[in-house]
């Protein structure tokens, strides 16, 4: 399984309130810190989280930790990807150092999600999660507003994530070790342009390096969605994008294709 890095949108705050609550006292009951990182007043918040500090038979109060982030951050600006990184690393080792075994966080997400021209900082930094989150004792859900997004920026957003709360995307694309994907589902002549906006906006494999992509769970892929691979590549100035156990079928369409930058490789 992927990193526990999963996103839920929701339509109401008592939804949204309810889902994070079950979700962090999964990890109280673990031996975990439990955080919620949200928007506005911080009192107001921690009041919202009160039944937390009861839960597992009477939680010590540094075990819940409930905090604004307008204190932090702006609203309208979208944090660089490795501040953002580097908050979630700080947070981590806090944790371990006070005794808890991880850091389980809910963290909202709606105001960033929300403004277009910076989205790619954005999906950039949860990429840099999703990584920090492989060999890391952190899970994150990440939440949002359905309310007040765009289609594009639901679909953006669960895509990039490895688990998404009662979503089912066309496809998943997120990070796995040695700075590869992992693409799952199924990929067609509709979510194509999907995937080459999102690769465009956080791949950054190096310049005449190969894009490596665990396909194994890929379930379809059309000429559309190899055409997306191969365009991207040619973009990047990538030497190729690899996909690795591809089934026999999407081997046998690369190869009447005659894809210049798309191959695949049996995984061993």
């Amino acid at each position: 399984m992927p990193a526990d890095h999963s996103c839920f949108v929701y339509d109401e705050q008592a939804q949204c309130r309810a889902v994070a609550a079950e979700f962090l006292a999964e990890g109280l009951r673990d031996g975990q810190r439990a955080a919620y990182f949200g928007w506005g007043d911080g009192a107001e918040l921690r009041e919202s989280f009160s039944s937390l500090y009861g839960s597992a038979g009477g939680t010590a109060p540094e075990a819940v930790l409930v905090a604004s982030f307008d204190g932090l951050y702006r609203r309208d600006v979208v944090p660089a990807p490795d501040d953002r990184l580097e908050f979630w690393a700080q947070a981590t080792e806090d944790s371990l150092a006070a005794g808890f075994s991880a850091l389980r966080a809910v963290t909202e997400t709606t105001p960033w999600l929300g403004l277009v021209d910076q989205r790619s900082t954005f999906l950039r930094s949860e990429v840099l999660l999703d990584r920090y989150m492989l060999d890391h004792p952190l899970s994150v859900l990440c939440v949002c507003d359905r309310t007040r997004l765009d289609s594009d920026a639901i679909d953006d957003v669960v895509c990039v994530h490895p688990i998404a709360e009662a979503m089912s995307p066309p496809f998943r694309m997120y990070a796995m070790p040695a700075g590869s994907f992992a693409l799952n589902g199924e990929i067609d002549t509709f979510s194509a342009p999907m995937l080459e906006r999102l690769l465009a906006e956080v791949d950054h494999t190096a310049v005449g390096h190969d894009l490596r992509v665990d396909a194994n769970k890929l379930e379809f892929v059309n000429q559309q969605g190899l055409r997306a691979l191969d365009c991207h590549a040619a973009r990047a100035h990538l030497r190729a994008v690899v996909l690795r156990g591809a089934s026999a079928a999407v081997e046998r369409l690369i190869e009447m294709l005659d894809l210049q930058h798309v191959r695949s490789e049996t995984s061993r």
